[in-house]
């Protein structure tokens, strides 16, 4: 399944410890904080098919299909250590409460993803023992006083700064999207190198992307990205062009 293969993915990746220091790492954090919040809270209010939802979207659009795919080359970069540790300790932190969050609904198959690393670190043996991923946080009504990832690493979904643009991810996820798109278009494998990769954008969606356009680059196989102003594009868009590198 998907998790089993996320899971897979994630924890054969390695870097030395580390803070999440990364923009795009800390504005992804954000949205994992307040889909704990979000998911929470439909349980308190019993709506468990909709928990379920949310958490499932976040899981197969947010974090496969987006931020695993940006930070896939840094998460293996033996250039950028900094970058590096902010990326693995990103998706181990991602994963883990992840598998919490589905623990209601598949509490098989997350046991078992947990058994193979976070059992060892949390020193608990099941998912099923642990704390509901809740983060302790005063911006919320009604915060709940419970650990985040265990006795060693309590309250990580919080410890983690606020990234400078609370919209980065989502920034990072659009422009990747339009990288597909192009590349799809001329017939490119998504993960093929690329000679020349453009960005059009608006003005301020071009701004947006700043502090983020070095793992969108590099997501898209390229190693750097050409950003054109077109104010013609909606606010948020882009539309992308992709040239496939020559063999030589």
């Amino acid at each position: 399944t998907k998790l089993y293969n996320a899971g897979k993915f994630v924890l054969m990746q390695s870097a030395k410890r580390g803070p999440i220091t990364r923009e795009l790492d800390r504005a992804f954090v954000a949205d994992l904080r307040d889909l704990a919040w979000r998911s929470t809270e439909l349980f308190e209010r019993y709506e468990f098919a909709n928990a379920l939802q949310v958490t499932n979207e976040f899981f197969w659009g947010s974090f496969a299909d987006d931020y695993i795919e940006l930070v896939k080359r840094r998460a293996r970069s033996e250039d950028d250590a900094e970058g590096r540790t902010s990326a693995v300790e990103t998706l181990r932190l991602g994963l883990n409460v992840l598998l919490r969050l589905f623990a209601p609904f598949v509490p098989t198959i997350v046991d078992e993803v947990w058994s193979w690393s976070f059992a060892q670190e949390s020193g608990y043996a099941s998912i099923h023992q642990t704390h509901w991923p809740m983060p302790v946080d005063s911006s919320h009504d009604g915060a709940h006083q419970l650990p985040g990832l265990g006795p060693d690493k309590l309250n990580a979904l919080v410890s983690v700064t606020e990234p400078t643009s609370s919209g980065a991810f989502n920034t990072a996820s659009r422009a990747i999207a339009a990288v597909r798109k192009a590349k799809a278009g001329a017939g490119i494998r998504l993960g093929a190198p690329l000679d020349s990769l453009v960005l059009r954008g608006s003005s301020d969606a071009l701004k947006m992307l700043a502090d983020v356009e070095q793992d969108v680059a590099s997501a898209g196989g390229a190693t750097e990205l050409v950003k054109i102003a077109d104010d013609t594009l909606g606010p948020g868009d882009y539309l992308a062009t992709a040239v496939a590198k020559q063999e030589e």
